[in-house]
């Protein structure tokens, strides 16, 4: 920069300021770093001198553990970093996200969002305010000597790495809080390296100027999922893990992980709209270090370069900055260059000596790269807060490279007061990327001019969550912070309170004094019967019901009972930083499997026995065996000792069967089963006793104790028999089919089943049952005629509840029917027995099951004591607190217990899907959504009910280990919709939207548990579902196998439990659709017309005009001046 250029800056009174209207203030803060959960732990962490720099949290070092074994058998070493205690907790209701759908995202991501909306939520703004708003959001994000998640995901489910790959994209970083929030400002990631979130910073408030968003969001996440040491170097790394800044004895960086995010808005408008102001950002500079010595090497002329223009741009005079937080990474190389710029950039302006401060949060925290920048800049606003510049630790001597004696700098190597008078504390920032990007930001302190103390007695108090359980801790988290921050105004801080949002887990109260806060907050931190009653307290009626206050002049009951808050209450009042919300901590994280695939064992060849008859127990023990005793080949007939083993192998069996499988084994266990075949049957009876409970009765699910009832009713149906059939057409060895069949039956226990009741109650008992299959030759009897006569219902106290016929036929080819009761497994159930049996016939392996159903019905047993059953259930019981409209009937037919259905089979053409194709995406609805809104435009016609529910079957195995085990998981969603006659098909598809993400945000309290509840509140049996709705979004696996189990069909009973079924498959560019009706509720005509009406609303759709009207319109108009081809005055029921 040219020295006349810098005569342009003047010297200013330090004890005065001036604001300018291009200024930046930081009105949004959230912190997360090692130890430290916001700015005051920050503090406290510096002015204690603290290091966190330590070995990995045990928790998270039992997940790295876990992953390692399941990967190789090294054991790994774990660096020493600055860790957060947790990277695997989330809310994923709170941000209506899937279970799965978390546990397949990036911790970053997970971490971003609740930091983001933390800071938001601290700048004062609620989600309905920032809904739709021109907000920016802003990441700095490096992938820079990290073993992405990804990569973690990959190796355990390879073949369902694509479900993870939007919550492991970074570009995905900020795009989801945009998502999510309806943001519309710029969304970006910016990747500079180290200086990624200073650049993203920088790029934020250039947006804000140029008035491409009004507010913006700042942030930046680095974690470690896998911190193992590969032997990989970036050249910076500490020999010891320590930061030691301008020392004499530095050698590299730490490292640290980091969560921070802050909110940026125009000064003028932050002071206007009384926001607390943690900083102003007063100018800034980028640039770049170009051709220099070397492509990641620091140049030093660049870096005088940019902190000298963001001295311009701020228009400061430099010998008025207090103090530089430098890059600072303890570099031999690195820290006399940086120190030289800075040098060289203020003897450009004066020759003073040693008056401004530097020093470095790195040798607290370590490095945190592309965070780096958002961590230094919280330290600097925590100078601000308490008016002191902290020690920078870890200095003893300075670097011998390094002048400070003859320097405008000294080292902060003892905590400094600031004049508390002092109106203006200019601070510098600077951060450089290896990637040859620099970046230096200078900021002033603001000091926040308070209103008049009010005269108001008393101010209401407003506390929300979207649970009880983080509702309680809420109210912890503002109890300490009540006692921690004694500088706040009652009014200020209930004021702030008022300003979130309001939740439906609700407390208020009147407050009068800090200290009356204090002590209302612990009267509902201790009362250990719950929560007070008539104590000036007002709760929300899902917390307790009946309450005496109900004056709708009171604006605690009334914000208790669901109303707004009216900001007249607090007119001389300021935003300050108080808690944010308390997001509930569920465990989200990738589940490696305990045991792997029997890959290990393929190298060991086990004799005896033809390859297909071998038992998993059999291949372990060969397994076990041939690796520990250094065998390739290990023989039914071996015994353990003739092959070499002793009492010292057999701790290494011990352990290995630990690792692999989770079995216990006792040394002395190995050593007394020393013939193979006895040792594969201790390893049989060890994974038994991991599978099941010691129990003689075991629990049943809710789905199967609804289905056991509805046999009871009706012992003649067969609406729950899942029939299956698979035809062979290609060569088949039959005695090999039967032993694939035979061993995957006996591997699910819950096909063993049998079910009674006892004591008012349904339980299971699992038999020991020999695997049973009927062989027909060819007889001239059609696959109908013998389904009906060999199919029939079962009696489910009477095992096996499952029937295999193998029909053989006179041209060679097979017929196989599989008949299930629907009470021990589900589609996707089915679907793991075809495959299952598909690998054994060709000679594959299955892994070991350590789960099986009953682990799922103790799970959902558990679940339903919870508090988030109880919140799941409120949100269902608020969806049906309104009667349901009568179901449509033929002729007034009752059709509940009458099964007896016809199928109807129609398609979409390749037509129609193009459009609903082209409303998906520009609507940005899931086909499942668009085809779903159909759906109920048409039921609604159909039954002359704006009131719809319609029936949704899920999978059910989102929360456990379910993969491989088979059981009737499903559950069935009942999504509610209000189709008015005025409500255009945009306006419904996003009603079916809305309220989809929301039941399925709340699948996991089973809805026949509801059903069953409110049957019993209400004294007379409704079933809730008459209407079934399937989209089956499933190509089928290719399989290039030889002898080839072709896709199997299941075969139409002419039964069915629902009025109506729509269920739609795709097949190349067309739906198939099968419609089936219960022959007592709809006639074939009225079925047919209810189709062509489907067609009719889709065809208008392709006009994006039409999209937007009433759907009544258009099903009444025609294209041109004639009626339209299909007139719906023609339709037979009554619109």
């Amino acid at each position: 920069m040219n020295i006349l250029e810098l005569d342009d800056l003047e010297p200013i009174n330090i004890e005065e300021k001036t604001i300018h209207s291009n200024e930046i203030a930081i009105i949004g803060l959230s912190i997360k770093l090692p130890q430290v959960e916001n700015l005051n732990e920050l503090w406290e962490l510096l002015m204690n001198e603290t290091e966190v720099v330590d070995d990995i949290p045990e928790k998270r070092k039992n997940d790295i553990l876990r992953y390692q074994k399941f990967i190789s058998d090294i054991d790994p070493e774990i660096h020493k970093y600055g860790y957060l205690n947790e990277i695997d907790s989330f809310d994923y209701n709170f941000f209506k996200i899937s279970y799965a759908e978390a546990c397949a995202m990036d911790p970053k991501q997970r971490l971003f969002l609740q930091s983001a909306w933390s800071a938001i939520e601290d700048a004062g703004y609620n989600s309905k305010e920032i809904k739709g708003s021109n907000t920016g959001v802003f990441a700095g994000n490096s992938n820079l000597g990290e073993y992405k998640y990804s990569e973690m995901y990959e190796k355990v489910f390879p073949s369902t790495v694509l479900n993870a790959v939007t919550g492991n994209l970074p570009a995905l970083l900020p795009s989801r809080l945009s998502y999510i929030f309806d943001l519309k400002g710029p969304s970006m990631v910016l990747d500079t390296a180290c200086s990624s979130s200073m650049v993203a910073i920088v790029q934020a408030c250039q947006s804000i100027k140029d008035g491409q968003c009004d507010l913006a969001v700042v942030g930046g996440v680095r974690v470690y999922p896998f911190p193992v040491d590969n032997g990989l170097r970036l050249g910076m790394e500490s020999s010891d893990g320590r930061t030691r800044t301008f020392d004499a004895r530095s050698d590299g960086t730490g490292v640290c992980e980091a969560a921070i995010s802050v909110v940026l808005a125009p000064l003028n408008e932050a002071i206007i709209n009384r926001k607390h102001i943690y900083g102003v950002i007063k100018g800034y500079a980028v640039n770049q270090d170009g051709n220099s010595i070397g492509l990641t090497a620091p140049n030093g002329t660049s870096q005088k370069e940019v902190i000298q223009k963001a001295w311009k741009n701020a228009g400061i005079y430099p010998p008025n900055l207090t103090y530089i937080e430098a890059h600072g990474t303890g570099t031999k190389l690195g820290d006399p260059i940086e120190i030289d710029a800075i040098n060289q950039a203020f003897h450009d302006y004066t020759d003073h000596k040693n008056f401004c401060g530097v020093g470095s949060i790195k040798t607290n925290l370590g490095h945190a790269y592309d965070t780096s920048g958002l961590v230094s800049l919280a330290k600097i606003l925590s100078i601000y807060k308490y008016k002191e510049i902290p020690a920078m630790i870890n200095y003893q001597s300075p670097n011998p490279q390094i002048d400070f004696e003859n320097s405008p700098l000294y080292v902060v190597d003892s905590s400094r007061k600031l004049d508390k008078n002092l109106k203006s504390i200019l601070c510098g920032l600077s951060s450089f990327g290896f990637s040859g990007t620099n970046c230096h930001i200078v900021l002033e302190n603001y000091e926040q001019t308070r209103a008049v103390e009010s005269s108001i007695q008393e101010y209401p108090m407003f506390l929300s969550a979207k649970s009880m359980k983080s509702l309680q801790e809420m109210i912890l988290k503002y109890y300490k912070f009540m006692l921690e921050e004694p500088e706040h105004r009652l009014g200020d801080i209930c004021y702030s309170a008022s300003l979130k949002d309001a939740y439906d887990y609700r407390i208020s109260f009147y407050t009068n004094s800090k200290d009356d806060m204090i002590m209302k907050l612990h009267t509902l931190l201790d009362d250990v019967q719950g929560y007070p009653m008539n104590k000036g307290f007002y709760y929300s009626e899902n917390i307790i019901k009946d309450q005496s206050q109900s004056d709708v002049n009171n604006a605690c009951s009334f914000y208790a009972r669901g109303g707004s808050i009216s900001k007249p209450l607090f007119l001389d009042c300021n935003k300050v930083s108080i808690p944010t919300y308390s997001f509930e901590k569920n465990r989200c994280w990738l589940k490696v499997p305990y045991i792997q695939e029997f890959k290990s064992s393929l190298s060991i060849h086990l004799t005896g026995k033809n390859d297909d008859d071998y038992t998993d127990y059999e291949r372990e023990a060969a397994f076990l065996w041939g690796k520990t005793l250094d065998c390739k080949e290990i023989s039914i007939n071996h015994d353990y000792f003739e092959l070499g083993g002793d009492s010292i192998l057999a701790i290494q069996i011990a352990n290995l069967a630990r690792t692999e499988y989770e079995l216990g084994l006792e040394v002395n266990e190995v050593l007394s089963h020393s013939s193979f075949g006895r040792f594969a049957e201790l390893l049989e009876s060890k994974h038994a006793k991991l599978r099941k409970p010691t129990l003689t009765n075991y629990p049943v699910s809710s789905t199967q104790k609804r289905m056991f009832i509805e046999q009871l009713k009706d012992t003649a149906s067969l609406v729950n028999n899942i029939t299956m059939v698979w035809k062979i057409s290609a060569e088949l060895d039959l005695q090999k089919l039967r032993n694939a069949i035979k061993r995957t039956i006996t591997r699910h226990a819950i096909l063993k089943s049998s079910f009674f009741l006892m004591n008012g109650e349904v339980y299971q008992k699992l038999n020991d049952l020999e695997v049973e299959m009927i062989t027909l030759q060819p007889d001239g009897r059609t696959l109908e005629t013998i389904i009906s006569e060999l199919i029939r219902p079962y009696n489910l106290s009477v095992p096996p509840l499952y029937k295999v016929i193998i029909m053989e036929a006179g041209d060679g080819t097979h017929t196989v029917i599989f008949d299930l009761h629907h009470i021990v497994t589900d589609g996707t159930s089915n679907a793991i027995l075809m495959k299952e049996i598909q690998c054994l016939y060709h000679n594959g392996t299955l892994t070991a099951l350590d789960k099986d159903y009953i682990d799922y019905v103790v799970w959902q047993k558990d679940f339903n004591k919870s508090q988030a059953a109880q919140d799941q259930k409120m949100y269902w019981m608020k969806r049906f607190e309104q009667p349901l409209p009568k179901p449509h009937r033929k002729n007034g037919s009752s059709g509940d217990h009458d099964v007896q259905a016809t199928l109807y089979n129609d398609r979409i053409t390749e037509k129609e899907y193009s459009i609903l194709k082209g409303i998906s995406v520009a609507q940005k609805a899931s086909m499942f959504n668009v085809l779903l809104a159909v759906f109920m435009i048409v039921l609604s016609k159909i039954s002359n009910n704006q009131d719809v529910t319609v029936g949704v079957p899920i999978s059910g195995r989102e929360h456990t280990p379910s993969e491989g085990v088979i059981g009737p998981f499903i559950n069935t969603l009942a999504l509610r919709n209000q189709i008015q006659s005025n409500d255009s098909f945009v306006e419904v598809l996003q009603q079916v939207k809305q309220h989809s993400l929301e039941a399925f945000q709340n699948q996991d309290y089973p809805f026949d548990e509801f059903i069953q509840f409110l049957n019993q509140q209400n004294g007379y049996q409704e079933s809730y579902i008459h209407t079934l709705f399937i989209y089956q979004n499933m190509t089928a696996a290719s399989d290039s196998a030889t002898h080839r189990l072709e896709d199997y069909q299941v075969y139409f009973h002419h039964q069915s439990n629902y009025d109506l079924s729509f269920e739609a498959t795709p097949v190349k560019d067309t739906l198939q659709l099968r419609i089936i009706y219960k022959n007592s509720c709809y006639s074939q005509e009225e079925v047919e017309q209810a189709v062509l009406l489907l067609h009719k609303v889709i065809d208008a759709l392709q006009d994006e005009a039409k999209r937007r009207l009433a759907v009544n319109d258009y099903l009444h108009f025609g294209d041109g001046e004639g009626a339209s081809e299909f007139d719906t005055d023609e339709i037979l029921f009554d619109f």
